[in-house]
């Protein structure tokens, strides 16, 4: 669209969507000298930016019975979010399938994926979304 500072008439948007690396719509919050304003909707509960991945420390850490890992993802998206030991092998499959956006917790009980309790030592999960992938170091003492 293109109009003039002193034109005579307007266009009203009720939504807008911009297109950036991870898509995600915004609000448009008003109308100033011509210029559409949108507006970043928010800020999470830990100062994070909703618009963007995070992949949390999980809690409690280190841990003995079970521990959450908490993520969130702007996008709908495929999830895979896994625990290696700390040689690289992979031990447990968290989380494997479409998600949308949102914010996730999933527990781990501390076993690998045959049912078998692991042993305490250092462990990594990481979570791959699309591009994006980050990994956290946990902590599993009996």
């Amino acid at each position: 669209v293109q109009a003039s500072y002193d034109a005579t008439s307007f266009v009203r948007f009720h939504r807008a969507s911009l297109l950036d690396k991870v898509a995600v719509d915004r609000a448009i919050g008003e109308l100033s000298n011509g210029k559409v304003v949108i507006t970043r909707t928010g800020v999470d509960d830990e100062g994070g930016n909703v618009f963007s991945f995070q992949l949390y420390q999980n809690f409690p850490n280190p841990f003995n019975a079970s521990t959450t890992v908490k993520y969130r993802i702007p996008l709908n998206g495929y999830v895979s979010l896994k625990v290696y030991n700390i040689l690289g092998r992979e031990i447990r499959t968290l989380v494997d399938g479409f998600r949308e956006a949102g914010v996730y917790r999933v527990v781990w009980d501390g076993k690998d994926d045959r049912g078998m309790q692991a042993a305490s030592g250092v462990y990594f999960y990481k979570i791959h979304i699309g591009e994006f992938e980050q990994i956290r170091k946990l902590l599993l003492v009996k």
